[in-house]
């Protein structure tokens, strides 16, 4: 499974100009805000799990909104073309039998990343339906599943016919639309009871689904 996503941010401030208490503060910022809540968190909350003074807060971030800003800009330029990597990466180390066992893995292992990363996610998820430029950003990051194992491995079941002759583009966005039609509403709502057991059924549900449609008729 790949790293999560707190462990991917703080790697990522590591390759930032920020003094090691502004990255503290990021950090603590981000668990919090994941924890707790953007708006149930205080900067003085903030400062005391960084270990900083309240002050060196407001110096650099002036807010907590400047915060929220300083998080999603890694976020997108690096967390997530991160995440992208390590995924197409374990695509491409993978042999599949067919495009079912194929939509299996991919649903099933970004279902249980999602879930694992869902209080993270939910920060970006609220924020990214409130800006335009936020869409754009990710939309270009995720531009490169175009190129990817991914990308390759889907070509190769149009080859064998068992996969629809449709541009990838429109693929990628089909399998995209219904792994997020099951776990978006999680995410969202932030639900703590999702079983392994219900994890299979909205895998074979979605794999169910997703065969109707691809499959060559």
């Amino acid at each position: 499974m790949t790293k999560n996503i707190q462990n991917i941010f703080a790697a990522s401030l590591q390759q930032t100009n920020l003094s090691p208490k502004q990255q503290a503060v990021l950090q603590a910022s981000l668990d919090l805000f994941s924890t707790q809540g953007f708006n149930a968190t205080s900067t003085k909350d903030i400062a005391q799990a960084a270990g900083v003074a309240e002050g060196t807060v407001y110096q650099q971030f002036k807010n907590k909104n400047g915060i929220l800003q300083a998080i999603l800009d890694p976020f997108i330029q690096s967390v997530l073309p991160q995440v992208v990597q390590d995924f197409t990466t374990e695509v491409g180390t993978r042999q599949f039998d067919d495009l079912e066992d194929f939509l299996t893995y991919i649903i099933k292992n970004r279902m249980l990343f999602a879930l694992e990363n869902k209080a993270q996610i939910r920060i970006f998820a609220q924020e990214i339906f409130r800006s335009d430029e936020l869409v754009n950003q990710v939309k270009n990051q995720l531009g490169t599943l175009k190129t990817g194992s991914l990308a390759h491995q889907l070509q190769e079941f149009q080859r064998q016919g068992q996969l629809v002759q449709w541009p990838l583009p429109r693929l990628l966005q089909f399998v995209f639309s219904t792994f997020m039609s099951f776990i978006l509403p999680v995410i969202i709502t932030n639900r703590d009871d999702v079983s392994e057991t219900q994890v299979e059924q909205w895998t074979t549900e979605a794999v169910t689904f997703l065969l109707h449609g691809l499959t060559p008729q």
